[in-house]
Order: structure tokens, then sequence, then C-alpha cells
């Protein structure tokens, strides 16, 4: 089993224990397609194929952390699609799965084994995507332990609360050479 793999069983336990209802929201995993060459990143889209939102979903509701929403998988590759076409990225690799739906996404290379996670932000001014997370492993492991330490919380209505300060200490402690986490 893949440290991936073990990681997001160990968020969906936490998950099922705490946030039975909202798990259950969660899209069946799916087997993406062979172009993806990040083992890590097909992990988690076996572990289950994001949220559905639609646009009758209030922003921020089931925010899988605090950069947004965790996308199906056909949502991440319209999202591609649509990047590629209006040229935000000069790399055509990058797959948008994790978005705020607001002009954040997280990206990772599709065409190498192991991308670092980028981020692209228009509020934070990060025009180029830069390294946020050093690994999809090291993602899934933040956001684990963001939830096991109380970084993330849902409110009744499955609204995302997050301790900032908390956040940067884990996700500082486990991408110690992220060039976004090094600047804050």
């Amino acid at each position: 089993m893949s440290n991936a793999a073990y990681l997001l069983l160990k968020l969906e336990k936490h998950f099922k224990i705490t946030y039975s209802d909202l798990f259950t929201l969660f899209n069946k995993g799916i087997e993406p397609e062979n172009e993806i060459k990040c083992e890590s990143l097909k992990d988690l889209y076996k572990w289950n194929n994001g949220i559905t939102i639609t646009s009758e979903t209030p922003l921020g509701k089931y925010e899988f952390c605090s950069w947004g929403y965790f996308l199906p998988y056909s949502q991440a590759k319209s999202f591609q699609d649509i990047n590629n076409e209006s040229g935000y990225y000069e790399n055509k690799s990058y797959l948008p799965f994790i978005s705020s739906l607001a002009g954040e996404e997280l990206l990772v290379d599709i065409s190498i084994e192991n991308s670092a996670v980028l981020i692209y932000s228009k509020a934070l001014l990060i025009n180029d995507p830069i390294e946020i997370f050093t690994s999809i492993d090291h993602f899934i492991e933040t956001v684990y332990y963001c939830f096991k330490l109380g970084a993330y919380k849902y409110d009744k209505s499955y609204y995302l609360k997050v301790d900032d300060n908390l956040e940067t200490r884990i996700a500082k402690r486990i991408n110690k050479n992220s060039e976004y986490w090094l600047s804050i």
C-alpha cells in the first residue's frame, strides 16, 4: 500500500467517525485516465472522486481544505481545458484538483511521477504557480493532520473553519522546503 493510500484510509476513518454525513457526499472513487503519471494523485481519485459542487451549493460549503474543494476528476479536467485555452499556465499538464472556485487552485503536473503541488492564486497575486506542498503525499498528510489536530473543523452546516496559525505550523513541519511555506 502506498503512503498516499495509507493516509487516505486514516483520513477516511476520521471523516466517518467525526463527519459521517459529509463523507457520504463524496463521489465514489474512480480509475483515472492513464495520462496521469503521478501514482499518489491516482490513489486520491481511487479513494474518492471529490464532491460535486453545483450552482446551488453555497460558496464555502463542503470545502476539503483551506484552499477549496476537492474537484471530481471530470470537473478538474474541464478546468484544465479552460485554463489551457485561456493560457493561464505555461505548462499544459497542470491539473487543478483543488479549487476555491474564486481564483485559487492547487495544481499537479500530471505528466511526471512525483509532482509537487503548486498554488495559483489571484487573491495572493501568485500568477506564476509556486510549490505549496512538496508532493501529493505531503498534501494528503497535511490535510489529515489539520483535521486530526483541529486546524480544520466543519461546523454543523459543513462550512470549513480554519485555524490559520495551526494550519501553517502543520504545513511548515511537513513541507519544510516548500517555496510557499518558506515565504510565510
